[in-house]
């Protein structure tokens, strides 16, 4: 987060991340051979935002995990999506 280490991401799980109002740099390095996804957010004051780092799976997967991003997610979309993680 801002060029910073904020957290490890395993398998299955997600990252609570408190941050200020303003504009923040979303980075996520998976490490190996795989290409770092970034994505510039917008963090309004008392306004939860949710963010998933999506890939290509099965045949579509690459060890460079081309295709791979960082997306918005609705609030709904992301607690349906969360029920099955762990928080690291």
């Amino acid at each position: 987060m801002d060029g910073r280490p904020a957290g490890h991401l395993a398998n299955a799980s997600y990252l609570r991340l408190p941050l200020t109002a303003g504009s923040h740099l979303l980075q996520i390095s998976p490490g190996g051979a795989a290409r770092v996804s970034t994505v510039q957010i917008q963090v309004v004051a008392g306004a939860p935002a949710f963010y998933e780092f999506v890939f290509p799976t099965g045949w579509a997967m690459r060890p460079s995990l081309d295709g791979a991003a960082i997306e918005a997610r609705a609030e709904a979309q992301a607690m349906t999506g969360l029920r099955g993680l762990r928080q690291m």
